[in-house]
């Protein structure tokens, strides 16, 4: 449809549209569908708020730096208002901590909040020591032993709610090299999460082999390699209430879910809408562009190689040997693998098992 008081211009080549400009506040060109696109997502966005009866001094939001929690810290402070505390984690990378701080503190800035952040290296995981069991619904053991700090800090200093980005990655599942899934479905954290399915399973006895490939999921029609915004949800949500908070999901929301996903491809790739909404947001800041993408995974690779003689020394004498569910043998040959190659894949794959024995060795003790 043609906006109100254009006139189409035609000289019997190609034709043009002439009319007046858009009132948009953009530095640089932005065609008409991109910018009805963000007005749109904007308001959707700003609604989720009026829904919410929330003080901006009791709430914290998860920031990491990336484009997620970035634009619900944005949305929030121009919806509900000023002053919420920021709980952020600062990779163990220090090539790319660096970035990432930078980007925290430019969107703590642009809010006018507060800001308590934590170094992921003072809180890299204990294998060895397998003394966590809470850590189980995180694949990722430092990453819930970092954020279990600051939610705890939070609700000592009076917040009783805490908003996270979860669900960026399913709206715009085509980030940093992410395949695209039209169910909105991305692979688990991992490059290859097929390859670590197979590992796991090559490495379990014949029984336990059976019993981890019994189809009691089948009616769920998801591959068991695969996770969605709901289940990052429910693996979150239990550990933020433990300390006494509640956790809010705003972009895990219906009008929104349904509204990206009907986005034409080029607004979803590399979440070229929400780079734009934060731009838009913070003016004259190329901070978010084409940066190095952190990994919480960084922290379960520093911890494993800081304790290397102790998890060799473990995968020695493991209870899930005296169960029969894990062949010693093949593991132990993946973990000096592991040690030789630093896989990601197989960092996986030797976290899942180190997890399943801390359950063991917890339920004895219990």
């Amino acid at each position: 449809m043609m906006p109100p008081w254009s006139v189409i211009n035609w000289d019997g080549g190609t034709p043009s549209l002439t009319g007046p400009e858009p009132d948009l506040d953009f530095d640089g060109p932005i065609d008409v569908h991109k910018a009805r696109a963000l007005s749109d997502f904007s308001s959707l966005l700003d609604d989720v708020w009026k829904t919410r009866a929330l003080v901006p001094a009791a709430t914290a939001i998860e920031l990491s730096g990336g484009y997620d929690s970035a634009a619900v810290a944005l949305s929030f402070a121009r919806s509900v208002g000023h002053g919420a505390r920021h709980l952020s984690i600062l990779v163990p990378n220090a090539s790319l901590s660096a970035s990432q701080e930078k980007r925290i503190s430019t969107v703590v800035s642009a809010c006018r909040a507060n800001s308590r952040i934590l170094s992921m290296r003072d809180y890299l995981p204990s294998y060895a020591n397998l003394a966590r069991f809470q850590s189980l619904y995180y694949q990722s053991e430092s990453y819930y032993a970092a954020f279990h700090k600051l939610w705890a800090g939070a609700r000592q200093a009076g917040a009783d709610t805490v908003i996270s980005g979860h669900g960026g990655d399913e709206l715009f599942p085509t980030f940093q090299g992410e395949k695209f899934e039209t169910d909105r479905l991305r692979h688990a954290v991992g490059p290859d999460p097929s390859f670590v399915e197979g590992q796991f399973l090559n490495c379990l006895t014949k029984s336990a082999r059976e019993l981890a490939e019994a189809p009691l999921w089948g009616a769920a029609g998801v591959a068991p390699s695969r996770t969605s915004a709901l289940s990052a949800m429910a693996r979150h949500t239990p550990l933020v209430m433990q300390e006494g908070v509640w956790p809010l999901y705003p972009l895990c929301n219906v009008p929104l879910v349904r509204f990206c996903h009907a986005l034409p491809f080029e607004l979803r790739f590399e979440k070229a809408l929400l780079l734009s909404y934060i731009e838009h947001s913070i003016p004259s800041t190329s901070i978010f562009r084409n940066y190095q993408k952190e990994n919480f995974l960084d922290g379960d690779i520093s911890g494993l190689l800081k304790e290397e003689n102790k998890i060799r020394s473990l995968v020695r004498d493991m209870a899930v040997y005296d169960f029969d569910l894990v062949l010693p043998r093949q593991f132990r040959a993946d973990v000096e693998r592991f040690y030789d190659s630093k896989s990601f894949e197989l960092l996986h794959h030797i976290c899942s098992i180190l997890h399943l024995e801390a359950f063991f060795r917890e339920s004895a003790y219990a």
